[in-house]
């Protein structure tokens, strides 16, 4: 089996974001245990199973914003996930980490960011709606602002993305910013090249778009109904046709980063890495369904049940205790 890469599930259903698309509310929250307490002979195991499988990168993550619950990343740190993985990741809406870069958070601190990344935590991944240069596109800039305002910031208002940047850079953590692309956001081709062009400006180490995808069972019809709704232009494969490119069955973002710089591998599973004038862009999907069936991305829950779907609870390959 290869794997490639274990996703290791903090906390609750918990999270300070609303966002109307969340994946977690159609894939639903049935998996997750009730107690916090870490599984350690299990974590151990899909620790080793990972490692077989040639996996090197370790996602932490969650069904609700993960940085809610600093103790459990703690946790998963100390069991020294760095000397089993090259790369540690978080996955965060980023609302937190910028309050505790800043001073303005009453119990995580820049001293608890350190400590993380002496512990082998390597990069930040943002999931954002996008971020435009108001220098490019004043207008656009200000509608991706409220977007988030209202997703993120549960209509209270946004982080400046400037300054999360080079708080986390600061630190010296690799900053990925991560693009839900949907109507009234990044959505046109024409958005897309605002983005990649604001990300070098912001100074983002990598990149990633991804259109809002809903799985094939749903847990949700509200978030559902909504990606079906906000599906954008740019991922769509009926798009009108890009000056010089034939119609295929590649989205027109693919088509236009083809056009514009050079691919630099293609991933498991599907996405794809450009160089664009110097900004590296992946294009993957939401959900990883993986097309290959021995390709698998494994998902470890706190009580030590492991499995690898998001989707489909059978996919059980250890239970945990109850």
């Amino acid at each position: 089996m290869q794997i490639q890469t274990l996703s290791l599930v903090v906390g609750t259903a918990a999270c300070d974001a609303d966002c109307p698309f969340c994946v977690s509310k159609m894939t639903g929250f049935g998996e997750l245990p009730d107690s916090p307490l870490l599984n350690q002979a299990h974590l151990r195991k899909a620790i080793a199973l990972a490692k077989m499988g040639g996996c090197t990168t370790a996602l932490i993550t969650g069904k609700g914003e993960p940085t809610l619950y600093p103790s459990h990343i703690h946790d998963l740190l100390e069991a020294d996930l760095a000397s089993a993985f090259p790369f540690i990741e978080l996955q965060t809406n980023g609302m937190i980490l910028y309050k505790a870069l800043y001073g303005k958070h009453p119990k995580l601190t820049k001293l608890h960011l350190l400590r993380w990344l002496e512990g082998g935590l390597n990069t930040i991944a943002i999931s954002s709606a996008g971020y435009i240069d108001s220098e490019l596109h004043t207008a656009k800039h200000e509608a991706l602002v409220e977007l988030n305002a209202k997703h993120y910031g549960r209509g209270k208002g946004y982080l400046p993305m400037t300054m999360l940047v080079d708080g986390l850079h600061h630190l010296g953590f690799t900053v990925r910013l991560c693009v839900m692309a949907q109507k009234g956001g990044i959505d046109t081709i024409q958005d897309v090249a605002l983005q990649v062009t604001s990300a070098k400006r912001l100074g983002v180490d990598q990149l990633t778009i991804r259109p809002l995808t809903a799985p094939g069972t749903s847990n949700s019809v509200e978030a559902s109904k909504y990606v079906q709704e906000h599906a954008p232009e740019c991922f769509n494969n009926h798009a009108p046709q890009i000056p010089g490119q034939s119609v295929d069955d590649t989205s027109v973002i693919s088509k236009w980063a083809s056009l514009r710089g050079t691919l630099l591998r293609r991933l498991q599973g599907g996405g794809e890495v450009y160089d664009i004038g110097g900004q590296n862009l992946g294009v993957y999907n939401c959900l990883t369904v993986d097309k290959d069936a021995d390709l698998r991305s494994l998902i470890f829950y706190a009580n030590g049940r492991l499995t690898y779907s998001w989707q489909h609870p059978g996919a059980v390959l250890l239970a945990g205790y109850e």
